[in-house]
């Protein structure tokens, strides 16, 4: 029986022949070199590009820099345009290629893809609307093992957990693939629905394959080898396609016809048919569709032309006259019913057709990582529930960590800048770019307090210079969206060293221009914003960020979080009184008060800054995460949800992981369980955010130090009873 459907990508999925494309002749055109010079390179390093070695952009600098013409802004833009134009071509598929995706995964048909690929490939094949259709996504670049190799085949089997003979493989035939396929077992179809797009006739039907004209033509062959191997479940039938109708893929004929029994009656009114004949009936349906089968044009067959007159013919021959199509259809969808309602079907249905999890914990810090906490929920999932559909979303709450989630669930890519820290040192930082519009950046990369020994931390002279040269370097990139997370910080100078980055000018009483620093928050006068791009009007900025307090005051920026960067009491009372000197300017300049914006204290007063001088939105950092993740549409398909942290209390059910996951599940009525390290005081507060149940990890009383080095044990083990748990839940409902 077919369980799953594993395709090549390009000239199969998607063709890079239906939109404009930038290919090596462009690129020596627009380096001013000749294609033969060009390709020298370029040509030579496929493999190494195909297998993660080299990216495109590292092989296009190696060729500027051998032909003495290499300029950072024209690499730049020649790596960017290639990158687009492989985005661009997923905009313009074949018009069956998502129906035919959407119609497997409706039928539990599990999906996988095994690509050859390069760095820009691999980027756009991640930002897609391809990419969550797949199981399984093995991409050369990132598995360093490309086709023909049995190898990246194997690892896709293995990831979807069926055999190879359980396969389908599809793809036009490039790098041996058809071959390498059926080698290990799988039934090999040659795609050739994108052949005429590619003028030059680079394509060739392979006649030891048998070829789909079409994406739906797949149902034709998953259903036959199907019914060659057989199946034990009961039969559905609809139709569907341009051209007759095809099999519906939960064809299920030996079920219907032999496992459920036949009331003939009810099929053939009151016809005066035997008790021999009746018995009949049956086999000579079953036989029917055997035949159909046996023809060697039955990839190719309409249904209604072909199936239908054999099964006609069979019942006239013991003396029934009936119009098939009625009899069958009716036949099926009685099977469906009678399977639907056998005893114990119900109970174990979830188990049956695979139990479907969503997986979204946050880190726990110092001993797992959230991606680590997705990988144990996954294993032990699948050791209690045989057919477990899991998915997984690595999350953050806004702070440290929040590139790193997004960029491995959107597969996008970290972008290294050389800016200031926060004592105006120089730091390599990077931001990630989600994809060809959206990036998202921590400031804590630049201007956070990690970056800073413990002995000479003081938020009297760190700056968030830094973080403004990270927002320039996108801006300047083009990017639209721009998330900010402000957590994690350093710093207490109100903003103005991102400011000063970003060409604002922080002026004292003499017109000079301040540094920017902490200390030169009670010398500002004036705030000069005519040297602000006039490009940030167009930008969405979003500040992701769970801190809600103002500017100023008790609960403001300085009194609250200077003291845990470093500042003593004398330097508190400063750093307040200029701080309050600051919010005067601002309001008096901007007619904005930042003590009555929320959020505006946040990392040191940053959080004012890119509100009111850039227009930026505040939002709480895990619902930009979640939001960024889809985690709305995951839901749909979700029966329960794990979440978890390394520590529950009352501040988790305040803006954090717990919280945003909760509360998007509540709404979409879907159970959430939370694995926690340990609970603190407070805990019980998240049961009101959506949270079913907590579970923790720690299973006998121990040490804090023994805890986090048996983390993934203990994690593993509270997860398989956690499992153990929700498989009682489902059969007591049943």
């Amino acid at each position: 029986m077919i369980k799953a459907v594993i395709f090549d990508m390009f000239e199969t999925l998607v063709t890079l022949y239906r939109s404009p494309q930038y290919f090596g002749k462009d690129m020596a055109m627009d380096l001013g070199l000749t294609e033969e010079r060009f390709r020298v390179i370029w040509d030579k390093s496929e493999r190494e590009r195909s297998l993660g070695i080299l990216s495109h952009e590292d092989v296009i600098a190696r060729i500027m820099e051998q032909n003495g013409i290499y300029s950072a802004e024209l690499l730049q833009k020649i790596t960017a345009r290639r990158s687009r134009a492989k985005v661009e071509a997923f905009m313009h598929l074949h018009e069956e290629i998502i129906p035919m995706l959407e119609e497997l995964k409706r039928r539990d048909v599990k999906i996988g893809l095994v690509s050859n690929c390069f760095s820009e490939e691999t980027f756009a094949i991640r930002g897609s609307k391809l990419y969550p259709y797949f199981d399984a996504c093995m991409l050369s670049y990132e598995q360093g093992v490309m086709k023909p190799d049995k190898e990246i085949f194997y690892r896709c089997v293995k990831k979807l957990n069926v055999s190879a003979d359980e396969c389908l493989y599809v793809g036009d035939g490039g790098s041996r693939e058809l071959e390498t396929a059926t080698e290990i077992g799988m039934k090999a179809l040659q795609a050739t629905w994108y052949f005429e797009d590619n003028e030059s006739g680079g394509f060739t039907r392979d006649p030891r394959f048998p070829a789909l004209e079409r994406p739906l033509d797949v149902f034709q062959y998953l259903t036959f080898f199907s019914v060659l191997f057989g199946t034990r479940e009961p039969l559905h039938f609809r139709e569907t396609g341009r051209d007759g109708a095809a099999l519906d893929l939960r064809m299920r004929i030996r079920g219907s016809v032999g496992v459920y029994g036949f009331d003939a009656e009810r099929y053939f009114g009151k016809e005066d048919i035997s008790q021999a004949v009746r018995e009949q009936i049956p086999d000579i349906i079953q036989k029917g569709f055997d035949c159909w089968t046996e023809e060697k044009s039955v990839m190719q067959s309409d249904v209604k032309a072909v199936l239908y007159p054999m099964i006609e013919k069979g019942l006239a021959g013991v003396g029934i006259k009936a119009k098939t199509e009625n009899v069958v259809c009716q036949l099926t969808e009685d099977s469906q019913e009678q399977y639907n309602n056998a005893p114990g079907v119900l109970a174990s249905q979830q188990e049956s057709d695979g139990i479907r999890l969503l997986f979204a914990s946050d880190s726990f810090k110092g001993s797992l990582t959230s991606m680590e906490a997705a990988e144990l929920l996954t294993k032990a999932a699948k050791e209690v529930f045989e057919n477990a559909k899991c998915t997984s979303i690595p999350v953050a709450d806004g702070g440290e960590g929040t590139v790193d989630a997004l960029l491995s669930a959107a597969g996008g890519e970290k972008i290294y800048v050389k800016v200031h820290g926060p004592l105006m040192e120089s730091v390599k930082a990077c931001y990630g770019k989600i994809d060809e519009r959206k990036v998202v950046i921590e400031m804590a990369a630049a201007s956070g307090l990690t970056l800073i020994p413990q002995e000479k931390r003081d938020p009297m002279l760190t700056t968030t210079y830094g973080t403004g040269e990270l927002l320039r370097d996108a801006l300047e990139k083009g990017f639209e969206e721009i998330y900010v997370c402000i957590g994690g910080s350093a710093t207490n100078d109100g903003g103005m060293g991102c400011g000063r980055a970003l060409g604002i000018r922080f002026l004292d009483q003499d017109g000079k221009e301040l540094e920017g620093a902490g200390k030169d928050l009670e010398k500002v006068r004036t705030i000069d914003a005519s040297g602000l791009d006039s490009r940030w009007k167009k930008v969405k900025l979003t500040i992701a960020c769970d801190v809600t307090n103002p500017l100023c005051g008790e609960n403001g920026a300085t009194r609250t979080f200077a003291p845990q960067k470093g500042a003593n009491t004398q330097a508190v009372e400063f750093l307040e009184k200029g701080m309050q000197n600051y919010r005067d300017v601002v309001k008096r300049q901007f007619g904005k008060d930042p003590d009555q914006i929320s959020g505006a204290g946040a990392a040191g007063g940053l959080g004012a800054l890119l509100m009111i001088l850039l227009g930026g939105k505040r939002r709480s950092g895990i619902e930009t995460v979640l939001d960024l993740n889809n985690f709305d549409r995951l839901l749909q398909n979700t029966d329960f949800v794990i979440t978890g942290e390394g520590r529950t209390d009352w501040q988790s059910a305040g803006g954090k992981v717990l919280w945003g996951v909760g509360e998007r599940a509540k709404k979409a009525g879907v159970p959430v369980i939370a694995l926690s390290g340990s609970l603190g005081p407070g805990y019980e507060k998240v049961y009101e955010h959506g949270i079913t149940s907590i579970m923790t990890t720690v299973d006998a009383p121990m040490s804090l130090e023994e805890a986090m080095s048996r983390a993934k044990e203990l994690y593993y083990q509270a997860a398989i009873r956690t499992f153990r748990l929700i498989q009682a839940q489902i059969r007591s409902d049943g």
